[in-house]
């Protein structure tokens, strides 16, 4: 009787070995699914990091807001991070 107790208590903490990893394979294979699909939608924005200067431009590629026969309007935004404030103000005069 006592082995029986064992061999169903051994049973019942694989089981849930097994169900606890099926589940975290599970979430790592989702998590990995996301990413690419992220990806795949950033192909809009382009980030380029200059490592000297350490200034980011960050670039929205051309999108198209209003697409009719008689109007088309586009947007494409570009900015600078990390710049610095003097250099802005040397660049605005």
């Amino acid at each position: 009787m006592r082995q029986i107790l064992v061999y169903a208590l051994m049973f019942i903490i694989a089981s849930s070995i097994f169900f606890v990893v099926g589940k975290e394979r599970q979430r790592e294979e989702k998590g990995a699914a996301q990413a690419t699909n992220s990806r795949q939608s950033n192909d809009q924005v382009e980030v380029k990091t200059d490592r000297f200067s350490g200034v980011t431009t960050v670039k929205l590629k051309p999108q198209v807001i209003l697409d009719k026969l008689d109007h088309q309007l586009m947007m494409e935004i570009e900015t600078k991070l990390g710049e610095k404030i003097a250099t802005i103000q040397k660049k605005m005069r």
